[in-house]
């Protein structure tokens, strides 16, 4: 973004065109590499290792290769590197709209024309809802989702590898934990199921801090 700001700069200080160009550089965003995918998968499997310790504290076993329903370790990691790969480059392009956005918003609002520094200043402040904090925000937000959503199905795996039948859904039992999964906490359901008709499994909904416990029988 700082590069192609400054590029922006260099042809104009005119703010309307310059968030033009802004907006046209969204579209020129070369996809995640190979290594990148191959990082965010290692980086992904000690987190879930990670997160289900906490969860789960009997749960110290290594990832290791499964089958069906849900697959091998590696593959659940592979979708999950792919999919957070698509939502980087999904928040790379949106931050460039957020930044056009506010220098046009500021070009509107000033009295008088605004300076390059001015400009840089509207993309680079990092005050709420500035192009700076909502990267920020979206970034943390996709992170931990995908990574809630790739530490479900491991524990769900795992669980079906174990011959366990169902599980219970446990939520955060909180005041951040939404109204549907306030009433799904404590109920039980399938491992190697459909899930809840609209919510899916624990963990699966966007931003989702709900998480599956073994029900031993």
């Amino acid at each position: 973004m700082a590069e192609v700001l400054a590029a922006a700069l260099r042809q104009t200080s005119d703010p309307f065109v310059v968030a033009s160009l802004l907006r046209s550089a969204a579209g020129r965003i070369e996809p995640v590499s190979a290594d990148a995918l191959e990082q965010y998968g290692r980086d992904a499997a000690k987190a879930a290792t990670t997160t289900l310790r906490r969860q789960l504290p009997g749960s110290n076993r290594p990832l290791s290769p499964g089958a069906a329903p849900f697959g091998s370790v590696d593959d659940l990691i592979t979708v999950f590197a792919r999919n957070l790969a698509d939502a980087i480059a999904v928040i790379d392009r949106n931050v460039f709209g957020y930044a056009a956005d506010r220098i046009e918003r500021a070009a509107r609002e000033a009295a008088e024309p605004l300076t390059a520094a001015q400009i840089r200043a509207a993309v680079t402040s990092r005050k709420p809802g500035s192009p700076a904090a909502r990267l920020e925000h979206d970034a943390d937000f996709v992170a931990v989702d995908t990574l809630g959503s790739l530490t479900s199905a491991i524990n769900r795996r795992r669980m079906d590898e174990a011959g366990v039948r169902y599980y219970e859904w446990r939520s955060q039992r909180d005041s951040r934990v939404r109204d549907e999964h306030y009433d799904l906490d404590g109920t039980r359901w399938l491992v190697d199921g459909p899930g809840h008709i609209t919510e899916g499994h624990p963990g699966d909904p966007p931003g989702c801090r709900c998480y599956a416990v073994p029900v031993l029988e």
